[in-house]
């Protein structure tokens, strides 16, 4: 093999290229009659000097070729070697080294990552109340007997039920619509996020997510919405600690009272009541499907604003419901010829002056930062059944006194025990333009009246006045 390749090379030394060989017999080409010079001798000057430039053009075209070739020779010679050298058994242990040091430099660097994540959330995930207490923001007030009197600044209605009420049309339902694999993966599914990976890098951005159901929790409930790898992988490692900790039943149900609906409902209780006003617990398949289906875009799925959409999307579910075989086709059929009755969300507040009077001294006592961004649950003295009646008495006595000219009114109740405040009725109408919310018993600075005169009366006796004496006022 050795004296093969140096015969090759002593061959290709010794060959001329074609170029060169055809050169020589080329004959010099005939240069026109020149018109008569009057110098006889220019004429042969011309030619001369034309042979030595074509001389002289031909040994500078043969020399440019020969350092050409020798250049290719020795670049070719060059990269044959370097070849060599980057594949050699040196070479090849260096490029082991670096991709183990590579990918160790990959574990520790997710390791500590994962590690960070662990820590800066522990707290968050420690209990099923403190994952779902997490984002609660604004204020919640109540009565003495846990009846909503106002929420507000983003607080949102939320009531927890166990699993085990919720009928297993809903179960199905939301298993199907968002994560039909639940149950048999351990908290994300690496074929999801590829695939949503590639979705993202093809279409140049994010566009699918590619979450399962407990991503979703940790996403809702604890890290913020942002499309960022980062909180991604934040939502791979607390998914994944979560599976570690809760059963699967347990995370099924704190995402069904952790989900917003739209409506201003957090959990399928509230959500239940305010788009069927019922329990949960009495869901029909058709409305435990259109609840089911809602978490995808409550807005632009709200039945109350395209009731088409939400039929789209009931129907849907359904027909995955059907796939997954927890309900019969025939059911799917019947529940999809149902026609859609959903209530509209009307935000009220109960016993507006006290709530506001509430506010008030909740700002003065914890600041504002408290009342619009902690997340607080008040709960007041006040019964709102005795403030409804209150409020009835109020009405009676001033639709009575329509004669004497009388429009407003007012009423506080007391207990004289303990000072609470069971009702508090500021005005007839907390609605009427100009006067309603002006609180006049509480809030309200007006003249004492009568209730000054016992005052007056000890003060004269005490000087020695009596019944008899005469005041001129």
């Amino acid at each position: 093999m050795a004296k093969s390749k140096q015969a090759k090379k002593k061959r290709r030394q010794r060959r001329q290229p074609q170029f060169f060989e055809v050169m020589p017999t080329m004959a010099m080409p005939t240069l026109p009659t020149l018109p008569s010079i009057s110098s006889p001798h220019l004429e042969e000057q011309l030619v001369a000097g034309a042979q030595e430039a074509w001389r002289y053009g031909r040994v500078g075209a043969q020399e440019a070729w020969l350092y050409g070739r020798a250049v290719a020779d020795d670049a070719g010679t060059l990269a044959r070697n370097l070849g060599r050298s980057l594949w050699s058994r040196r070479a090849r242990a260096i490029y082991i080294s670096l991709f183990a040091i590579g990918i160790l430099a990959s574990i520790s660097v997710v390791s500590t990552m994962a590690i960070s994540t662990y820590k800066l959330y522990a707290s968050d995930i420690s209990s099923p109340s403190a994952l779902l207490s997490k984002k609660k923001t604004g204020v919640t007030i109540l009565d003495r007997n846990g009846q909503v009197l106002y929420q507000g600044y983003g607080a949102q209605n939320a009531a927890a039920v166990p699993l085990a009420v919720l009928p297993k049309s809903l179960k199905d339902a939301t298993l199907a619509a968002e994560d039909p694999s639940f149950y048999s993966h351990p908290g994300f599914s690496w074929r999801s996020t590829f695939r949503a990976a590639w979705v993202d890098l093809t279409h140049r951005g994010k566009v699918e997510g590619g979450s399962t159901l407990t991503q979703q929790l940790v996403k809702n409930a604890i890290l913020t919405s942002n499309k960022t790898f980062e909180r991604k992988f934040q939502e791979i490692v607390l998914s994944t600690e979560l599976e570690q900790r809760y059963s699967k039943d347990q995370i099924l149900e704190m995402y069904l009272n952790e989900v917003y609906y739209g409506e201003g409902s957090n959990g399928v209780e509230a959500a239940s009541e305010a788009y069927f006003h019922k329990s949960a617990k009495d869901l029909t398949l058709s409305e435990s499907a259109l609840l089911a289906g809602l978490p995808l875009g409550p807005s632009r799925l709200d039945p109350n604003v395209d009731p088409q959409a939400a039929t789209d999307r009931r129907n849907y579910v359904l027909d995955r419901m059907a796939i997954a075989g927890s309900i019969t086709p025939a059911a799917a059929t019947a529940a999809q010829a149902e026609p859609i009755h959903a209530f509209s969300r009307t935000a009220t507040i109960n016993a507006p002056h006290f709530v506001f009077f509430v506010l008030d001294q909740l700002r003065t006592q914890y600041g504002a930062d408290a009342v619009e961004n902690g997340g607080i649950t008040v709960r007041t003295s006040l019964d709102l059944t005795k403030q409804n009646a209150a409020q009835q008495i109020v009405a009676s006595q001033i639709s009575r006194l329509t004669s004497h000219n009388v429009s407003n009114g007012a009423l506080v109740s007391l207990d004289p025990a303990t000072g609470d405040i069971i009702a508090m009725v500021g005005s007839a109408d907390y609605y009427a333009p100009g006067w309603g919310a002006f609180n006049v018993i509480a809030q309200g600075q007006r003249q004492p009246g009568s209730s000054f005169k016992p005052f007056a009366y000890v003060t004269a006796f005490e000087k020695g006045w009596n019944g008899a004496s005469t005041v001129v006022d």
